[in-house]
């Protein structure tokens, strides 16, 4: 029961997160559109909107979800230890490496946006 509640108030954190930076992107005007691809951005021309709406979310939340996969990655490798069935935990093992792919090509982007 306290599992269930615990995900809903995760889930509400995260939607009031982003909506808070959608909004004050939106009222501070950092807002910027192309008018011929329609395709609106914040921080596409003013590289001050760049670092502060695009880059430090991404390096705070990339840095946040780096130091969760070392956790899980350090609880697999116990568990992998302690139990004999090889079946399920190759299965982790496969998708921890996903993520760390998923990582390196985060940061490969977030190295592309500094530049």
């Amino acid at each position: 029961s306290s599992g269930i509640n615990a995900e809903y108030g995760l889930h509400i954190v995260i939607g009031a997160l982003s909506l808070g930076l959608t909004l004050t992107v939106i009222l501070v005007g950092a807002v910027q559109g192309d008018d011929l691809s329609g395709a609106c951005v914040a921080g596409g021309i003013n590289s001050d909107y760049l670092a502060t709406y695009e880059l430090t979310p991404s390096c705070v939340l990339l840095a946040v979800g780096t130091v969760v996969l070392l956790c899980g990655t350090w609880t697999l490798i116990k568990v992998s230890k302690i139990v004999k069935q090889e079946l399920p935990v190759q299965r982790l093992r496969d998708t921890a490496i996903f993520s760390y792919m998923y990582v390196v090509v985060s940061s490969i982007k977030i190295l592309v946006q500094f530049y």
